[in-house]
């Protein structure tokens, strides 16, 4: 029988079906407590109920005391009893036993409603949905949306409130849903042979996201304005490949949870011989010394006066070197792009454009000059006009000097390389 109605008592502490209210330390006679009736206890700190059998009653009586959820159940032939209570669990049954009285009741702890957001600010991939959760127990949630649960899926940026409360207490929060701050575009100049990250931005996103975090290879190096829209991270001549991750902060001072896919560099070194073909490598992009996911790498040409670029050929991605003739890029600049393959879509990350590459002028059209004899013993003579610079296989300047004309240069013996007017001339000094 007790087993029965101990049951019961739980049913009937969860539908709440009688309440009588609580709070203290509180002295109760069992004659005023119904059969089935429920208490709410309100507090946040320790506290004891006490409970005096009825005084007419002369035989000695009995009281089953049952903590939930544990199940911990105590059982006491006692004149009274004193339960302490606090919000460290859900629910108390008591059931009291004497003269021929049988009553069932519950307790319920309940303690003061704590706002279920400490930000302001809830992110969202764009396009996809988010849940927003209000729960405590023995707290009703109803929200903006009309919908009353512990927890919604919103796909929808904007202001969602939440009103929760119970017999004890109530409280309103509100939370602005945005559209996240994961930014998506990063690229290198190729014009400059800078790492420049960029980023995109909007109005929208602007209401709420004040500065971005730029982070290369794990490490952050920068916070600038949002509204920047870019950072030129000025570390392209160590020949490393770079990775970059941005990360969005929120006016209140709050880092976006989801960082930015990783968008980078990669170093290609280029090297022509004297019968004008070219051979480019490069370095495979790795993050945190783990590499990157590479689908393919793609053969391109940069055009500096279009600013587009153009797939040429591609190789798998266990290829880091490409050979061809130097006359596949007369009207721009090589350069390698990385397909980067992160389960949702493809990204790419681009290698830097080295200056020892056959290039384009302003116009678009190649001011041709000479170089003779070639191969050379040890002078040279070149004829032209523009700014002249010789290099060496190591890539170190040996020479630079504007000319009008012709000059005759003495060089010892080696592998040269002449520019000028964005052209490449490969030179034999025997």
């Amino acid at each position: 029988m007790k087993k029965i109605l101990t049951f019961a008592i739980y049913v009937i502490a969860m539908c709440i079906c009688t309440t009588t209210y609580a709070q203290g330390n509180l002295n109760l006679n069992i004659t005023e407590i119904d059969d089935g009736e429920v208490l709410y206890y309100c507090t946040n700190e320790f506290g004891t109920i006490t409970f005096t059998k009825d005084v007419t009653c002369q035989d000695t009586v009995q009281w089953s005391v049952r903590y939930l959820p544990n199940g911990t159940e105590t059982t006491y032939s006692t004149d009274e009893i004193t339960i302490p209570l606090n919000t460290s669990y859900d629910a108390v049954e008591i059931v009291y036993e004497g003269c021929y009285t049988y009553k069932g009741f519950g307790i319920i702890p309940i303690g003061e409603i704590q706002e279920p957001w400490d930000t302001q600010y809830a992110w969202k991939r764009m396009g996809e949905s988010t849940t927003l959760r209000a729960y405590a127990p023995n707290v009703t949630s109803e929200w903006s949306t009309g919908v009353t649960a512990q927890s919604i899926t919103v796909t929808e940026p904007g202001i969602y409130w939440v009103h929760m409360y119970n017999q004890c207490d109530e409280l309103w929060d509100t939370i602005q849903v945005c559209d996240n701050c994961e930014i998506e575009s990063a690229s290198v100049d190729p014009e400059s042979n800078k790492n420049l990250v960029t980023w995109e931005t909007s109005p929208e996103q602007s209401e709420y996201i004040s500065q971005v975090i730029v982070n290369r290879d794990g490490v952050d190096i920068a916070t600038v304005p949002y509204t920047d829209g870019q950072f030129l991270d000025n570390i392209g001549s160590d020949l490393a490949a770079r990775i970059y991750t941005l990360t969005g902060i929120s006016v209140e001072g709050s880092p976006c949870p989801i960082p930015s896919f990783e968008r980078g560099t990669i170093h290609m070194a280029f090297l022509p011989d004297i019968n004008g073909n070219v051979e480019m490598t490069w370095n495979a992009p790795h993050l945190g010394g783990a590499p990157i996911h590479v689908g393919r790498y793609e053969i391109c040409e940069y055009d500096p006066s279009t600013t587009e670029i153009a797939v040429i050929d591609f190789v798998s991605p266990s290829t880091m070197s490409y050979s061809c003739n130097q006359s596949m890029f007369d009207y721009g600049y090589p350069l390698i792009r990385a397909i980067i393959q992160n389960g949702r879509d493809e990204k790419d990350m681009l290698s830097n454009r080295t200056d020892e590459l056959v290039g384009i002028d302003e116009q678009n059209e190649k001011q041709d000059f000479k170089v003779y004899p070639n191969p050379a013993t040890s002078c040279v003579t070149i004829e032209g006009t523009g700014s002249l610079s010789i290099t060496n296989t190591l890539g170190q300047t040996v020479i630079t000097k504007e000319i009008d004309g012709q000059t005759s240069i003495e060089l010892p013996q080696g592998l040269y390389f002449v520019k000028m007017n964005g052209m490449t001339r490969k030179l034999v000094v025997e």
